[in-house]
């Protein structure tokens, strides 16, 4: 039905599905969540909800450089959520999760690479790190490899709709609801398990690049994503955590974009107005300008 021809809400159709576990958002998170569901239970019913297309969707739809964090030879899991805690200037941090992730991570990346990320590296077939955590990978198709993995498990997949609430039976959450912005049509996903995978909220605070307007989004962060999870959450009464951990990234001037890639990618020290190596001067024990 085009939507030239809705007149009320009565026009607008209405389509149930029911399914095991819905998942809410087709990112990288999302695809990770299908393929471990159907692997842990391949008779589970897995049906994504997503506002986009999963071969091009999510905070990393164009692809990346790099995957930031890879545990090296010699260090831990509770290394890296020891760095973890600097990188919030030692402020608060769920070292609880971060340690969980930090248990599971090389063999997510390990499995990237097994799916056809190519994953750089040198003459003995070590994997080349560019910074202290962090490794080089040709990752422009990151996102295409994600989904194709996603479809391979068996999850049923429902592009272009945008989640619009959580069904909620009582206190427990049974699906969520969203609007086909392409068909037009209302759809209710009827769910045992829901997982929000959302992403987070850009754009909230205007970037320092952008004075001279009013845009909140020169940026690198996918711009849609606008927090919908949280909202469908909040409006239903979840309880919200972390929601006191805020990442503010290091800036260089006249370049929106990560400082690692210009200091550990392209090996580019950091500099300040006095010409200090800021790096080098204040963090030497942490690395220097490879501190990234």
């Amino acid at each position: 039905m085009g939507r030239q021809s809705i007149r009320s809400y009565d026009d607008v159709p209405v389509i149930i599905i029911e399914t095991d576990l819905l998942i809410i958002g087709g990112g990288n998170a999302g695809c990770f969540s299908a393929v471990e569901a159907k692997k842990l239970n391949p008779d589970l019913k897995v049906t994504i909800m997503e506002k986009a297309h999963i071969e091009r969707s999510g905070a990393c739809a164009g692809g990346m450089d790099a995957i930031n964090t890879y545990i090296p030879p010699g260090k831990t899991p509770e290394d890296l959520v020891r760095w973890c805690r600097s990188q919030v200037g030692g402020g608060p941090i769920r070292e609880d999760l971060a340690l969980s992730n930090a248990r599971e991570l090389n063999e997510s990346v390990d499995d990237l690479e097994r799916w056809g990320l190519p994953v750089l590296r040198d003459e003995n077939g070590n994997i080349k790190y560019r910074g202290a955590w962090d490794i080089s990978i040709h990752g422009e198709q990151l996102k295409p490899i994600m989904a194709e993995k996603a479809l391979e498990s068996g999850a049923e997949v429902y592009n272009r709709i945008a989640a619009t609430a959580l069904l909620m039976d009582g206190n427990r959450c049974i699906g969520a609801m969203g609007f086909g912005i392409r068909d037009g049509s209302f759809y209710v996903f009827r769910a045992k398990a829901t997982i929000v995978a959302t992403g987070g909220a850009c754009g909230i605070y205007k970037s320092y690049t952008s004075d001279a307007s009013s845009s909140h989004h020169q940026t690198w962060m996918c711009p849609y994503n606008v927090g919908s999870g949280y909202a469908i959450g909040i409006r239903q009464g979840a309880e919200m955590t972390s929601m006191e951990q805020r990442w503010v990234a290091t800036r260089t001037k006249d370049f929106c974009g990560p400082v690692d890639t210009i200091s550990v990618g392209y090996k580019s020290a950091v500099i300040n107005a006095k010409g200090d190596r800021i790096l080098q001067k204040h963090y030497a024990h942490l690395g220097g300008d490879k501190a990234p």
